[in-house]
C-alpha cells in the first residue's frame, strides 16, 4: 500500500518591543494553548465522523487569556477564538504526556502521526503533522507593546481556522471516513521531537 502525505505547520516568533522576559513568557502561554488545540483538531478530523465546528459568538468561562501591556501595566484580557472543539479528554491527556512540560522549539516540533491498523494488526503511516517554531527573523519590524499580544492571537487562531480546513482536503481524510473494525481504523501518536518519516515511503 503507498503511504500518504506528510504536512507542516509553523508558527514564527514575533518582535516584540515590551520586556522580552514578558514577551518570552506571553509566547509560550500560547504556544502551550495552541499545541492542545491543534492536536484536537488533527485527531478530529481522523475520526471518521462528519463533524461541524461552529463559530462561538457568545463564551462563559475562560477559552483566551491574553496579558496584555498598556501604558506601562500588565493586564489580563478575555479573548474567545470562535471555533467550537468538542474536548476529548484522551487526546488532552495525550497531548500533556507527550510535552512533559516542555514546548516546541527550534528543531523540536510537535509531531502527531496518523496511521491505518487492519483488522489484521497490520500497520501503515499515512501523515505526520508538525507544529514547528521557528527563531525570530533578523529583518523583522518590532510591533509596538499594545498590539504585540493581539498579534499573535490573531496569527494563532488563524493558524488553528486553516488547520481545521487543511486536515479535511487531505487523502488521508477519506481513507478516515471509511474505517470500521471490520477492516481498519485510524490510530494516532503524539510525540515532541525530530517527525519518524521514514515509515512514509522513500519520497519522504
Amino acid at each position: 500500500m503507498a503511504s500518504g502525505s506528510s504536512t507542516m505547520s509553523r508558527f514564527s516568533h514575533t518582535a516584540l518591543s515590551k520586556p522580552a522576559n514578558s514577551a518570552q513568557s506571553d509566547f509560550e502561554n500560547y504556544l502551550h494553548a495552541l499545541c492542545f488545540k491543534a492536536v484536537q483538531v488533527i485527531v478530529e478530523a481522523r475520526l471518521g465522523e462528519r463533524i461541524s465546528t461552529p463559530s462561538k459568538p457568545d463564551v462563559f468561562g475562560t477559552d483566551w487569556v491574553l496579558s496584555v501591556w498598556a501604558r506601562g501595566k500588565l493586564s489580563q484580557k478575555v479573548f474567545k477564538f470562535n471555533i467550537a472543539l468538542n474536548k476529548q479528554e484522551e487526546v488532552r491527556k495525550e497531548t500533556k504526556k507527550a510535552l512533559s512540560g516542555s514546548l516546541p522549539s527550534p528543531g523540536i516540533p510537535l509531531c502527531v502521526e496518523i496511521s491505518l491498523k487492519t483488522s489484521d494488526g497490520d500497520v501503515m503511516t499515512l501523515e505526520c503533522w508538525q507544529l514547528n517554531v521557528d527563531e525570530p527573523s533578523p529583518s523583522s519590524s518590532p510591533v509596538s507593546p499594545g498590539k504585540s499580544s493581539y498579534l499573535v492571537y490573531n496569527r494563532m487562531s488563524a493558524l488553528l481556522k486553516t488547520l481545521i480546513s487543511v486536515t479535511r482536503t487531505t487523502p488521508a481524510y477519506g481513507v478516515s471516513r471509511r474505517q470500521s473494525r471490520d477492516a481498519y481504523v485510524i490510530c494516532y501518536r503524539v510525540y515532541l521531537g525530530q517527525p519518524t518519516t521514514d515509515t512514509l515511503g522513500k519520497l519522504f
